[in-house]
C-alpha cells in the first residue's frame, strides 16, 4: 500500500531518547530512577547498547485487528520461553509472537492476496523502512523477521539473553553490527530488562517504551522481556547483517541473570 508524502513525518535530523529507566542492582532491591537527556547522539547506541526513536508513525484500530487477527491463527503463532528459572519453571506460556508475513508466501499473486487481507501491516512496514532509511539505520542492514509480540495478564520475565552470539558480533565494527527493535503500539507503553553495555557493575534497567515510538538494541545487549499484568502487543523485528549470521529461533541465555524487575 502506498501513501502519501504528508501522511508521514520523519525527523530531518536523528532524534534518539533514553526513556523512562529504573534501575536496580543485582545485589540491591532498591530501585533508583536516573535523570537522563531526552536527546542524545546515534553514537550511544553502541555505548548504552540501544537508544529510542522517536516517531510520528500512526496506530490505527484497523492495525490492532489485523494484529489480532495473526495472533488467533493457531497455526501461525509461536509460544516464547519465559519466565526466570528461579522457582523452577522455564515457560508460563502466555508469551506468543506471530509473524505478519509468513514465509510460506512466494509467489507475487499470493503475496499481492496477502496484502489485500492486511493493508496496515503493509504500510506499517514501509513506514518503519522509511523511518529507519531516515536514521541511517539500515545502512548495511535489512529488516527481517516482523512479528507481533503477546504477552497476556500474568506475563512473567524473560530469562536475561542476547538474540545474537556475543562472541560473533564483538568482532564486528559498529556499522556491521546486528540490531533488534521494538516498535510500541499500547496506552500503556511497553518494557524491556536491559544490562547497559557502558555499566561496568552489571545493573539490571528497566526501559519504558511509549506509544508510537521504536526501541532499537545492539544484537550482543542483554536483555529480557518484562512481566505484564495486562495484556501487552508490540512489533518486534531483526535489523540482520549479511557479515553475521543470526540462526534461527535461538537466543544467548546469560549465565548472570540478576533480579527479577
Amino acid at each position: 500500500m502506498m501513501f502519501d508524502d504528508d501522511s508521514i513525518v520523519l525527523h530531518s535530523t536523528p532524534k534518539f531518547s533514553i526513556g523512562t529507566i529504573r534501575s536496580r542492582h543485582p545485589a540491591s532491591e532498591s530501585d533508583v530512577t536516573l535523570a537522563q537527556p531526552n536527546v542524545y547522539a546515534p553514537n550511544d547506541l553502541h555505548t548504552r547498547g540501544f537508544a529510542i526513536l522517536k516517531t510520528n508513525i500512526p496506530i490505527p484500530r484497523a492495525l490492532l485487528l489485523e494484529l489480532d487477527a495473526a495472533l488467533a491463527n493457531r497455526k501461525g503463532v509461536h509460544v516464547l520461553f519465559n519466565n526466570q528459572a528461579h522457582d523452577g519453571a522455564r515457560n508460563d506460556r502466555r508469551r506468543r509472537q506471530a509473524s505478519l508475513f509468513p514465509d510460506v508466501i512466494d509467489a507475487p499473486q499470493a503475496q499481492r492476496g496477502f496484502e489485500d487481507r492486511r493493508p496496515e501491516c503493509v504500510e506499517l512496514q514501509m513506514r518503519l523502512n522509511a523511518l529507519l532509511r531516515e536514521h541511517a539505520v539500515l545502512w548495511g542492514r535489512c529488516v527481517s523477521d516482523i512479528v507481533v509480540l503477546e504477552s497476556r495478564p500474568g506475563c512473567k520475565q524473560q530469562a536475561l539473553h542476547t538474540d545474537f552470539d556475543p562472541r560473533g558480533v564483538a568482532r564486528l565494527s559498529r556499522e556491521m553490527i546486528p540490531l533488534g527493535a521494538i516498535f510500541c503500539l499500547e496506552d500503556e507503553g511497553s518494557r524491556l530488562i536491559v544490562q547497559r553495555l557502558d555499566d561496568i557493575h552489571g545493573n539490571l534497567e528497566e526501559v519504558s517504551v511509549q506509544k508510537g515510538e521504536l526501541l532499537v538494541f545492539r544484537g550482543d545487549l542483554k536483555h529480557a522481556g518484562a512481566s505484564y499484568n495486562e495484556r501487552n502487543r508490540r512489533i518486534h523485528f531483526y535489523l540482520d547483517c549479511e557479515h553475521h549470521e543470526r540462526p534461527p529461533n535461538r537466543t544467548f541465555i546469560s549465565k548472570d541473570q540478576g533480579p527479577v524487575m
